[in-house]
């Protein structure tokens, strides 16, 4: 086995293969699934086991659920990006669509709250985008 591995990903990397179909634009906050864990582990009050990576969502769900919110993972790449999803909506796009074809979400009030309370929360790398899922 090579001594650095490619990130895993969610479809096969198949030159021939037609880009998989992507049917759900999502709007959010975008963060590294570093500052995501980084964020649990202060909820939780201590540092997260690195085994138990994909759970990182789960410490944080119940904190946001207030705002009408979740916190899942986005991407092709595993535990790479987390999305705050404040928006979502069909769409018929697939992987590696240019961003200039995808309609963009705009942020509106919930966007607002869910913002400040990661700002009292300590969040602040991460960003307000719209991806496919």
């Amino acid at each position: 086995m090579p001594a650095t591995m490619p990130p895993a990903t969610l479809h096969s990397k198949r030159s021939d293969a037609k880009p998989p179909p992507r049917y759900r634009r999502l709007g959010g906050y975008v963060m590294t699934h570093r500052t995501a864990e980084q964020w649990a582990a202060r909820l939780l009050g201590r540092e997260l086991n690195p085994r138990f990576r994909t759970y990182t969502t789960r410490y944080i769900n119940p904190e946001i659920k207030q705002y009408g919110v979740q916190i899942r993972t986005v991407g092709e790449e595993i535990c790479t990006h987390c999305m705050i999803v404040t928006q979502a909506a069909w769409f018929r796009g697939y992987v590696g669509m240019p961003a200039s074809d995808i309609p963009q979400f705009v942020e509106g009030e919930r966007e607002k709250r869910v913002k400040a309370f990661l700002q009292e929360q300590g969040v602040e790398d991460f960003e307000f985008q719209t991806w496919l899922d």
